[in-house]
């Protein structure tokens, strides 16, 4: 059977470019412009989800970030905000406080004095009940993102997850971190699960003229969950290397935790039919597509650090060296730092200086 002159053609453009890819992919990555992100987020490794969260302290509280940055002494702090009734910026995680505080009501619809006690734990009231009254104060309530930046050295690193599609927040977050001086010494980024919030971040612009121009320094951002979506879908369908992916997040994020139907209907909105399929195919602990250590390779070749997100367990300590991440976020870290595993990981993946740390600080 002879091939037409059509056919051949083809065929030498299908071949031609599943070999660029794979050439680009591999070697490819170090062409781009490194993203512009600074060297202390390049080299953090440990990260403490809402600073403990399940795991001794309430999490989001004064007193866990304490525990976190001076006795565990992460490498950065992970916390969530929203805006209150009378527009402060309050860290908490959830938009109700029906879960932390067992009573019902919304963040937005409530001034923040009009805030709740939190409802603690049966373990947290045993370490809560060890407490001195002054540092119980800290460990009950839910604070102002201005009482976490006074406490927390200034070189501590932060990670300051935007709940609410407000303007207004963002522009108060900015200020503060300004304030504190966390704008340009590169020790703090941002970022939404959110697509469409994520977008804002990456063009964010503060309304301060002071800010404006050549003064202002933009903040970072993680990717969100349809930009990692994304990312994997050019990497498997060969595209990733021929993406410049200018003007996005700058710090890749690998999700660790289970990928089920029920997450990606919630997350990724779609039809539950749908996320039922994908799951089949894709889904588990870790997801099938997500351990991908080339993947992870080709993204820190052009810049970006990878942090694995929800690192809870001795297997996902596993997972974070088979990828080789930068670093990771975990709900227990106090439990993770004092693990032989994770200690065997810092001696294996990270006991030499990374490249990044040879990278200048674009923030």
């Amino acid at each position: 059977m002879e091939l037409s002159n059509e056919a051949i053609v083809s065929l030498a453009v299908v071949f031609t470019y599943i070999i660029l890819s794979a050439v680009l992919l591999r070697w490819g990555g170090k062409l781009y412009k490194r993203s512009h992100t600074s060297t202390q987020i390049f080299t953090t490794r440990l990260i403490a989800h809402r600073g403990l969260k399940n795991d001794k302290y309430a999490e989001n509280t004064l007193h866990a970030f304490k525990f976190a940055a001076n006795q565990v002494n992460v490498d950065m702090i992970e916390l969530d905000c929203w805006l209150s009734k009378d527009g402060q910026v309050v860290v908490f995680h959830d938009g109700t406080t029906d879960r932390m505080c067992g009573t019902p009501g919304h963040v937005n619809d409530l001034n923040y004095a009009e805030f709740p006690k939190l409802q603690l734990s049966t373990t947290e009231k045993e370490a809560y009940s060890s407490l001195t009254d002054t540092q119980k104060k800290d460990a009950d309530r839910i604070p102002l993102l201005k009482e976490v930046l006074e406490m927390l050295d200034n070189k501590k690193g932060l990670i300051v997850e935007i709940k609410q599609n407000s303007d207004e927040m963002l522009q108060k977050i900015y200020v503060l971190l300004t304030k504190f001086e966390r704008v340009t010494n590169g020790s703090t980024c941002w970022f939404s699960l959110s697509a469409s919030i994520n977008k804002k971040l990456q063009k964010f612009q503060p309304t301060n003229s002071n800010n404006s121009g050549e003064n202002f320094h933009p903040l970072p951002t993680i990717s969100s969950v349809p930009e990692v979506l994304t990312t994997f879908i050019l990497y498997w369908t060969g595209l990733l290397p021929f993406f410049p992916l200018f003007h996005t997040y700058k710090i890749f994020g690998v999700i660790c935790f289970p990928v089920t139907a029920e997450l990606l209907h919630r997350l990724v909105k779609l039809p539950m039919p749908l996320a039922k399929v994908l799951n089949f195919f894709f889904g588990g602990h870790p997801s099938k597509i997500l351990v991908v250590p080339k993947l992870i390779k080709h993204m820190k070749d052009r810049g970006f650090p990878c942090v694995v997100l929800g690192m809870n367990g001795v297997d996902d300590i596993a997972f974070v060296k088979k990828v080789a991440a930068t670093g990771a976020l975990t709900d227990h870290c106090d439990t993770i730092k004092k693990s032989p595993e994770w200690h065997r990981l810092c001696d294996d993946l990270w006991s030499e200086p990374s490249d990044f740390t040879k990278s200048k600080s674009f923030i």
